[in-house]
């Protein structure tokens, strides 16, 4: 078929079949050549604006074995679907992409099953869309009611760079056993080092281009390869990305953990995705050996962590992980707390729902945070960190306000940070960090440490139960008389940098 006029060819009207070109569809036949031809006949279109619809079947499904990368890139019209119409493809490309994309636009690939053998024909990708050429951006592609199973050594999907893309309906499951294979690649930075057979890829490679307003919806992310902690993530975000949202999502990976952040900035990103399935380990892995993870105006929602180690991690190195603004929504837990920081710091501000579960309560893995933490119930001690200004609220039978440094009201147990249970010694020393430190045990307490770095600090201590603190000038603790607590009251001290002295004592109980 040659005619560059589609819509007065023959049988035509506005749509191509494949099997016009001679595909089979048995799932034996290779159909490439023949699948290559009718793209080619649509492509031939390009200039004109306007391409036709290209189909895979007009009645019952069918098989088509494709053995080399199918070339539907250079495309820059407006409106080229892609309709699979209910087929499956067999992508036996040994190492390449079942379908090359780059350097294309509006492509919407809609209803089709991907499947990538496990064997020596196994493909690299099940689809590589995104920036090729330097000034060429790769806007409006989209992928409906797609599914891509079996075994891909890199991923089901690289979207290196494409912009206004959606995703909906479509599952990506990847049983490959190769190290670092994916569900999905977000790959603005071309970490991968994209090539293509059909032209020369000159987008700089570890250089950050735009990958802006990218969606995923009603979507699933299933890395179930054998290969347990050796796999790759289910989703790997490489770099910088504006607007990247994941929403009404599912997500799993066995003895592994679902996305990894590589360092950059993620801004507007929107994270609803359920994460389950036995033995994942975290949900989410910043990779600060990279450098700074950064978070701006985010959103991230579980609500049943099943993380056997913990919502958020690192990977240790010398970058930190930074929230601004964020929100972190998560109903209950099994076992896990939010953050676990490997040695590095994370910094949050911003907004953190909590529900039932006493692991989400400790936050004593964060460097500090600034904003507000709602809880459905602290029945078990709130730990924090270091708070510049926090406001704490817990509802139901447990209530507590907290502001800064100042318990407003409550009942439950809320303390400021790891340090805050102290059991009580002859001498004790205070966290160069706090203001309240709950003071457990009975041993008469004779002298507190205090350093020149405590000068100007005023801490509160709560007593467990019935303990004395002793007045006693040769070892710095200046106070109106003894302190002969009981439990639950308090007493209020200022540090000269020598010496703690008494401001003040509270006789009743303390709430």
């Amino acid at each position: 078929m040659s005619s560059k006029s589609f819509q007065n060819a023959s049988n035509l009207n506005g749509i191509v079949s494949v099997l016009q070109f001679g595909a089979v569809g048995d799932g034996v036949a290779d159909d490439t050549a023949a699948i290559q031809a009718a793209i080619d006949f649509c492509k031939s279109f390009n200039a004109t604006g306007s391409l036709p619809t290209l189909i895979f079947s007009t009645g019952a499904s069918k098989t088509f074995k494709i053995t080399g990368s199918l070339n539907f890139t250079g495309i820059r019209t407006v409106g080229f679907i892609v309709d699979f119409s209910g087929c499956t493809v067999i992508g036996a490309t040994s190492g390449k992409p079942v379908i090359d994309a780059l350097d294309s636009q509006h492509i919407s690939f809609k209803n089709g099953i991907f499947y990538g053998p496990d064997s020596v024909a196994t493909p690299s990708y099940g689809i590589q869309i995104g920036r090729g050429i330097i000034g060429n951006d790769a806007p409006y592609n989209s992928l409906y009611d797609i599914q891509f199973t079996g075994s891909y050594t890199k991923a089901c999907l690289l979207n290196a760079g494409s912009e206004i893309f959606l995703a909906k309906k479509c599952n990506f499951w990847n049983s490959s056993a190769q190290s670092n294979a994916a569900c999905l690649i977000q790959d603005s930075k071309n970490v991968s080092h994209v090539t293509s057979e059909f032209f020369v890829v000159n987008v700089p490679q570890d250089v950050q281009q735009s990958l802006n307003d990218n969606v995923y919806l009603n979507c699933t992310f299933e890395q179930v390869s054998t290969a347990g902690a050796s796999a790759g993530p289910s989703i790997y975000v490489t770099s910088d990305t504006n607007s990247l949202v994941f929403k009404t999502c599912y997500a799993q990976n066995a003895l592994n953990r679902i996305v990894d952040f590589g360092s950059g900035i993620q801004t507007n990103l929107v994270l609803d995705i359920h994460c389950e399935t036995a033995n994942l380990v975290n949900n989410i892995k910043c990779k600060t050996s990279q450098g700074n993870v950064q978070f701006f105006s985010c959103s991230f929602v579980e609500y049943w962590l099943f993380a056997t180690n913990s919502m958020f991690t690192t990977d240790g190195g010398s970058g930190a992980v930074h929230f601004y603004s964020c929100l972190i929504d998560v109903q209950n837990s099994s076992s896990s707390p939010i953050f676990k920081n490997n040695g590095t710091s994370i910094y949050y501000h911003g907004e953190i729902k909590i529900g039932t579960s006493g692991y989400l309560y400790n936050f004593i893995e964060l460097s500090s945070i600034i904003g507000d933490i709602n809880c459905k119930n602290v029945f078990t001690s709130l730990i924090l960190p270091f708070i510049s200004s926090v406001k704490v609220s817990s509802s139901d039978s447990a209530q507590n306000v907290f502001f800064g440094n100042t318990r407003i009201a409550g009942d439950g147990a809320l303390y400021l940070n790891a340090g805050i249970n102290i059991a009580s010694a002859s001498t004790i020393s205070i966290l160069p960090y706090g203001f309240e430190f709950y003071i457990e045990g009975s041993t008469t307490i004779t002298k507190i440490n205090c350093s020149d770095s405590d000068k100007g600090r005023i801490i509160r201590l709560v007593f467990g139960g019935s303990i004395t603190l002793t007045n006693s000038y040769s070892n710095g603790t200046l106070l109106a008389g003894n302190f002969n607590a009981t439990a639950n009251q308090s007493i209020l001290l200022y540090s000269s940098g020598t010496a703690w002295n008494e401001i003040s004592r509270c006789l009743n109980v303390v709430n």
